[in-house]
């Protein structure tokens, strides 16, 4: 699901595709909570249609991910993009500023969909997002819980 919706926070965050250092404008950042809106894990979703230019909808692969100052880089697959070639893509999150320790990195899914990408991460990062959550009102469900938009309080 592209776009906001239940168990969908938004995150402010500013996004680049590396090394030209180019900004992407009007892209949306949301930290997606396991049992809403269709997410079968907690995970990051980053929307913007420039994102489909480097992933298309439905392909994905594994990618290293490092943790920087206010945020993490994506290091992707070199892809062409306005004729250049872009390896990483950089959120500056403050909301999620040590998520990923500064110079750590780790192994997540890149996944492609309509209108952009989904950052699958491990247990102990999702552990992070799931608390994070929580402190936002939106507790995670698994499959036995209600599917109520109201039931995200409990």
């Amino acid at each position: 699901m592209t776009g906001p919706g239940p168990g969908k926070i938004p995150i402010k965050a500013e996004v680049y595709l590396e090394p030209p250092h180019i900004s992407v404008e009007g892209v949306d950042v949301y930290v997606h909570v396991k049992g809403y809106s269709r997410a079968r894990v907690t995970h990051i979703d980053i929307e913007h249609p420039s994102m489909n230019v480097l992933l298309e909808p439905g392909e994905g692969y594994y990618v290293r991910i490092k943790g920087i100052s206010g945020g993490f880089e994506i290091i992707i697959k070199p892809t062409k993009f306005m004729k250049r070639y872009v390896t990483r893509i950089r959120v500056k999150a403050p909301d999620l500023e040590g998520l990923i320790p500064p110079n750590r990195t780790t192994v997540g899914w890149l996944g492609g969909k309509d209108g952009g990408v989904y950052l699958g991460l491990r247990k102990e990062y999702v552990r992070k997002l799931e608390e994070w959550a929580i402190n936002h009102g939106w507790k995670p469900r698994g499959k036995l819980e209600g599917n109520s938009f109201e039931s995200h309080l409990m």
